[in-house]
């Protein structure tokens, strides 16, 4: 009792603490948004579910640029290409960074993910090997695959045209596994595929607005997570081996290959081979080859949001 008592009080003296900066703090001009409550902001107007089509409605009465908060935390919701473009490309040395996000750090996944990265020499080298691999130029060399995958896809649909979204996913999966670990995959409920899209699936409701409440008062992810309210611990615990078996095991099943000669012409494969020398320390090697592990992981997530 005396515990939560303890946890409640320094809730919302926090919260209380927060609200008077905010309030007494001079700004510049915000773009325009909704109009919110002392305190708590916006947390009532952003649904947890589908929150992109209430940012439609605020684009459609506010315009192309849209701001709210929830507590302390303000977000900038762009609505439409051309916004994008001048502030995101145009401006891309002011807006190229991204916010912490508590809930991606619990999920490990600003390790692994430039996606998730903040802007950093780190973000740049993640980056600059993956676009390697990528980039609009190097799409000709994967076109036997793509070629072979979606006559594959033909054939399924001719023998069974019902169904049809799935069998679209599979081309998709299919194409970006073979190039990256020579996996071979035939439908969407390959092993892989189902962790790999509830890796995903988890990083995308991590950030939703107002969904978890350690993104607002970080200081919640470090009470034990028996108290009441933690959902968001047992969130993370629970996906934590998701990752680490998407990141493990298509990588280390190349390497096992490469080991007795077996290797193919696989992302990973080239990667490492470029990367790591005969003579490098096994610190060295084994932080090259977790920079390769990463890099590739996150080819899937692109497959995976497409």
């Amino acid at each position: 009792m005396q515990t939560a008592v303890l946890i409640s009080t320094i809730f919302l003296t926090t919260l209380l603490l927060r609200w008077l900066k905010r309030v007494h703090l001079p700004s510049l001009p915000l773009p325009p948004g909704p109009t919110g409550y002392p305190i708590i902001g916006n947390l009532l107007d952003v649904p947890v579910h589908m929150p992109w089509k209430k940012y439609r409605q605020w684009c459609d009465a506010y315009g192309d640029i849209v701001y709210f908060k929830i507590f302390n935390k303000q977000t900038i919701v762009i609505g439409s290409a051309q916004a994008a473009f001048d502030l995101l490309e145009k401006r891309s040395d002011i807006y190229s960074d991204r916010p912490p996000n508590v809930m991606h750090e619990m999920l490990t996944t600003t390790r692994w993910n430039f996606g998730n990265m903040r802007y950093s020499p780190e973000w740049r080298n993640h980056r600059r090997e993956f676009h390697q691999f990528f980039h609009q130029r190097k799409v000709s060399v994967y076109q036997p695959i793509q070629l072979r995958e979606c006559r594959a896809f033909l054939r399924r649909a001719l023998h069974d045209p019902t169904h049809l979204a799935p069998k679209i996913r599979t081309i998709y999966a299919a194409i970006i596994l073979k190039i990256v670990y020579d996996m071979e995959v035939t439908d969407v409920y390959h092993e892989f595929i189902k962790t790999a899209e509830r890796v995903f699936l988890a990083i995308s409701v991590a950030q939703i607005p107002g969904l978890f409440w350690v993104e607002f008062f970080p200081f919640l992810r470090y009470i034990p997570s028996w108290v009441p309210g933690t959902y968001f611990k047992k969130f993370a615990e629970e996906h934590i081996p998701m990752v680490q078996k998407m990141l493990d095991e298509p990588f280390y099943a190349v390497k096992r290959n490469m080991a007795v000669g077996k290797a193919s012409d696989t992302t990973v494969a080239t990667l490492l081979e470029r990367l790591c020398d005969e003579g490098d320390k096994k610190e060295d090697q084994l932080e090259k080859e977790l920079f390769v592990r990463d890099i590739m992981g996150v080819a899937y997530g692109g497959d995976y949001d497409n």
